[in-house]
């Protein structure tokens, strides 16, 4: 008996509990290899059907977990099998994208926000006209205002996406919601000084653009994937349409109560539709955390992507003159003699345009041709009615062709963007790539504005009529046709295939 107690294992002797735990080694290790052959020979496939363009690499993955999902063992089936299965954190549990029910309240909700902050940056071209009627400063200062504001909107993005990443998404929204009004509203004892007015509607508003942008911009692509183009599209949507709401209602309120009180009630209308809609947001699909027993593949950074880089730099070429239709539009139209009503009415057609291209080529994308082939068409669409349109344009007809095709432009070019880099990167890398992307077209958005207004100035100011503004014009539309040039190479690059979706 002292023998049997000296030499068992839960009762069996040591040698046959020997024999029976190398037994179920090699088992395990048969698993191990037979997981990692079919691993292999599933991202084989993944890499074909990619490189054929049938399917994205996340439609793949989330395509084969819905095969292979009730075959996969449990951990109380294997359990020692599955801490050594060699396959990607990504494989083991892919994302779960909605493509609706509680996303199309993500997308809702985003909209008002976006319907807010960003309409109130594309509605300055209303305050600068009036600005500039009331002899405040010249056309090149006014323009610092929003150039700033769109400066801190972009640069902002970085150091947001930080934020939301240690606070929470929640919390965020509603820290930039609360600031952007706190900044309208102060700005509104600040009308007649152009040093308060850059402070508080360029540095703290646009900062406060920036986390708004940052929570509601991304989110959608959490949430969707194959209705990706036009959920996304539907939340950018929010900045055109808002953009053309509030330069009517800043018209209105400044003809009728006077700039302080259009900024108090811009202020209380944020504060009001705003904090709700913040409070429903949360995150979608997020990068997983590592499964206990498998080590987290390291990705490569984003900047390794040869065709992300290029997408940098056509976003930063196209940055440098992407507010100028939108700022300028009003007070080139009160420039050819028309009255203040009228310019505040193209800046509307302008939003509106803006927000129709922006679903319109989400779903363009979507149903046709592919986020990067649709991207590209937005891009020329800006390029050649600044070229060819806008320096002809003299009567309202001719004034609202151009608006209406820079807008749609504008718009597609703007609600792509995060489906593109999704596309390029993968969806949990897009707050990071957009907040990148953003950085770099901070310069231009401030550079832009601020010489097409030292350009008006310089040939003669607004007084001169429609001739002035033909540099900042040429402008436009050169450096966004080099930006055409790299979309297209962009898209070669990722299929050489003119005929499929890319």
């Amino acid at each position: 008996m002292a023998y049997l107690d000296c030499n068992q294992t839960n009762g069996i002797p040591r040698r046959a509990s020997r024999r029976k735990s190398v037994h179920r080694d090699a088992e395990n290790s048969r698993a191990a290899l037979s997981t990692a052959s079919r691993v292999s020979e599933d991202k084989a496939s993944d890499a074909a059907e990619v490189k054929d363009h049938k399917y994205s690499g996340e439609e793949i993955r989330a395509r084969r977990f819905s095969s292979t999902s009730a075959a996969r063992p449990t951990d109380e089936q294997e359990p020692s099998t599955l801490s050594f299965v060699p396959f990607d954190v990504e494989d083991a549990e892919p994302p779960e994208y909605l493509d609706g029910g509680f996303g199309w309240v993500i997308v809702a909700s985003t909209f008002v926000i976006a319907f807010h902050f960003l309409g109130y940056l594309y509605g300055w071209g209303v305050i600068q006209a009036h600005l500039l009627g009331k002899g405040l400063a010249t056309s090149q200062l006014l323009s610092v205002i929003g150039g700033l504001q769109a400066f801190f909107n972009a640069a902002g993005c970085m150091p947001a996406e930080w934020l939301v990443r240690k606070i929470g998404l929640r919390k965020t929204a509603v820290l930039g919601v609360t600031l952007n009004s706190l900044a309208v509203l102060l700005a509104s004892f600040c009308t007649h000084s152009l040093g308060g007015l850059i402070f508080l509607q360029g540095i703290v508003a646009g900062i406060a653009c920036a986390i708004l942008f940052m929570v509601v911009y991304p989110l959608p692509a959490q949430w969707f994937l194959r209705k990706r183009g036009i959920a996304t599209g539907i939340t950018s949507c929010g900045g055109g349409i808002g953009g053309a709401a509030w330069s009517l209602i800043i018209q209105k309120l400044i003809d009728r109560f006077g700039l302080p009180w259009a900024y108090r009630f811009m202020a209380l209308s944020l504060m009001v539709f705003g904090i709700p809609a913040a409070l429903v947001l949360k995150q979608g699909v997020r990068p997983r955390p590592p499964i206990q027993g498998i080590p987290a593949t390291k990705e490569p950074s984003i900047y390794k992507s040869a065709n992300f880089v290029r997408l940098l730099i056509a976003c930063f070429i196209v940055s440098y003159p992407f507010f100028i239709p939108a700022f300028f539009i009003p007070q080139y139209t009160i420039s050819l003699g028309y009255s203040s009503s009228t310019g505040a009415l193209f800046g509307a057609i302008y939003n509106v345009a803006s927000g129709v291209g922006r679903i319109g080529f989400g779903v363009f994308a979507d149903v046709l041709v592919g986020n990067l082939t649709s991207w590209t068409v937005a891009l020329f669409a800006v390029a050649i009615s600044s070229l060819c349109v806008w320096p002809f344009a003299y009567a309202k007809g001719v004034i609202a062709i151009f608006v209406v095709l820079a807008g749609m432009g504008s718009g597609g070019y703007f609600s792509l963007q995060s489906s593109i880099v999704a596309q390029i990167v993968g969806s949990h890398r897009v707050g990071p790539a957009i907040g990148a992307i953003e950085l770099v077209s901070s310069i231009g958005f401030l550079a832009g504005p601020v010489s097409g207004g030292a350009l008006l100035d310089a040939f003669g100011g607004p007084d001169a009529g429609a001739k002035a503004y033909k540099p900042a014009m040429y402008l436009v539309g050169g450096t966004t046709f080099v930006s055409v040039v790299l979309a297209i190479w962009i898209r070669i690059s990722y299929s050489k295939k003119l005929f499929v979706k890319a």
